[in-house]
């Protein structure tokens, strides 16, 4: 009998818990992600070939600007939350021989008080949902 009631609470406390939690945002739309910072969203691509991560922008926990050499951005959207973007100064990717591809690779990023270098149990995959071309949009000039 006490076991029941025990297992009724429990019950019951689950259901408020679910029933109270806040639903999870949408995703903003990777074009209105690109506009907000300046860029114009290019279509997806498969892969991004020859590439070198001279730097990135933290956007949100599902999505970085990669700046890979010369005018190449990209934006790169992430399949699950990555809460470690937000606060990580390091930040590398997985690659398949000589490019990063969607669906496939990851952005790697250290976890609190870690280094990359050092360990890889310090160290979280964020795997790559979709990259986009982005280009700098341009202002018009004044005469």
């Amino acid at each position: 009998m006490i076991i029941t009631k025990i297992l009724a609470l429990s019950l019951t406390a689950l259901l408020f818990a679910c029933a109270s939690s806040t639903p999870t945002p949408a995703p903003t739309p990777p074009a209105q992600l690109a506009q907000d910072r300046g860029y114009e969203l290019g279509k997806p691509i498969d892969r991004i070939m020859n590439y070198r991560l001279d730097s990135w922008n933290y956007i949100n926990p599902q999505a970085v600007i990669i700046h890979a050499g010369g005018n190449r951005d990209y934006l790169v959207t992430l399949r699950d939350r990555c809460h470690e973007l937000m606060n990580t100064e390091v930040l590398a990717t997985t690659s398949t021989g000589s490019a990063m591809r969607a669906k496939f690779d990851a952005i790697i990023v250290s976890l609190a008080g870690s280094r990359l270098a050092h360990s890889t149990s310090s160290t979280r995959k964020c795997y790559i949902e979709a990259i986009y071309l982005i280009s700098r949009v341009k202002t018009p000039s004044k005469q």
